[in-house]
């Protein structure tokens, strides 16, 4: 996902065009990151102004359909400032404090990014900064109990929405200084307010991320099942973008079963209330997008597929096409005919 902010994001329509002036951030990058920038935006120097205005990338946990693409976006993104600035030794304080690119990462991600980092010998490397999703949610267990925040969904372990906020709070008063100047930038370049991150239940150190402006809240779980931490954090939410791996009718092996299913995601839509729901990430064994029922149409959750581009504000009416789009985007591969 490529995401870029802007206040009033749900209510007013924007003219800019593909490759405009406002930041970026992007939300993983899987294997063929930068193929699908190329596909979606078509024009190099577009495309290379995409990369220049690139501020935040998040990767959510260390599996290779989130992160291997993160080397060829990081060497075309060096590629594209040195287009601009040369290889000037002179330039790299400009890029440092004018072109900061933060990579929001777990803990068990740092060291192997690290060495993809130094292996490219990238001429601007010093404008990377490396900043531990723990840090954006240091300690939740010291406020809400011992594995609170991974255990099942149940009403027991729900939070009123007032006690998360009161938590987020004491975070933004207690944080590292190099947490503090993330934020600072966040303010002052990208028009964010805020930026935070919750414990998924999917693997060790995987990561969902929240990310606040002035009037709008946006919440990107990655890969999880439904945990109490996924609904606690995203309550509020504008936009709850989740992953929805598989419909309820497909067999699963047993390393799958850290995945949403599509009956899960309306439990997490009534627990969560966002006022827009986006499912992703669906399975390739199955179709590209995944089929939805009634109950999801009635909620206005809708689906994404590649390329999807929309500002806010046209989600108030985007859910009405989603039986449209699950008959025309479909995979020619049976689940039979993919097995063999």
């Amino acid at each position: 996902f490529c995401f870029q902010a802007e206040d009033g994001i749900r209510d007013q329509p924007r003219s800019r065009g593909l490759g405009d002036v406002y930041k970026r951030q992007l939300l993983d990058a899987g294997e063929g990151a930068y193929g699908q920038l190329v596909d979606h935006f078509c024009n190099p120097s577009v495309i290379a102004n995409v990369l220049l205005n690139l501020r935040i990338i998040h990767l959510s946990h260390y599996h290779g359909d989130h992160i291997f693409g993160i080397t060829k976006v990081l060497t075309e993104c060096d590629a594209a400032l040195i287009h601009k600035y040369g290889r000037k030794e002179e330039a790299k304080a400009v890029v440092v404090k004018e072109n900061p690119l933060y990579l929001l990462l777990p803990s068990n991600l740092i060291v192997c990014v690290k060495k993809m980092i130094d292996a490219n010998s990238l001429f601007y490397v010093d404008r990377i900064k490396l900043i531990n999703l723990e840090n954006l949610n240091p300690d939740p267990e010291s406020h809400f109990g011992e594995g609170a925040l991974k255990k099942p969904v149940t009403p027991s372990i729900l939070l009123p929405e007032e006690t998360i906020k009161k938590y987020i709070e004491t975070l933004y008063k207690m944080a590292f200084a190099n947490i503090q100047e993330f934020w600072a930038d966040c303010r002052k370049v990208l028009n964010i307010h805020r930026v935070h991150s919750f414990d998924t239940d999917h693997c060790k150190g995987s990561h969902g991320i929240v990310i606040e402006g002035g009037d709008w809240k946006l919440v990107y779980s990655s890969d999880t099942v439904p945990c109490a931490s996924l609904v606690n954090f995203s309550k509020g939410a504008d936009l709850l973008i989740h992953e929805c791996t598989f419909a309820d009718n497909l067999p699963r092996k047993d390393e799958d079963v850290r995945h949403t299913t599509l009956a899960h995601t309306l439990s997490i839509f009534d627990n969560v209330l966002p006022w827009r729901m986006l499912l992703t990430h669906f399975s390739n064994k199955s179709s590209k997008i995944t089929t939805t029922s009634e109950d999801h149409l009635k909620r206005k959750i809708f689906v994404s597929f590649d390329h999807l581009q929309f500002k806010l504000s046209d989600a108030d009416w985007m859910y009405q096409l989603t039986p449209l789009l699950e008959e025309l985007i479909i995979n020619d591969q049976t689940i039979s005919s993919f097995a063999k």
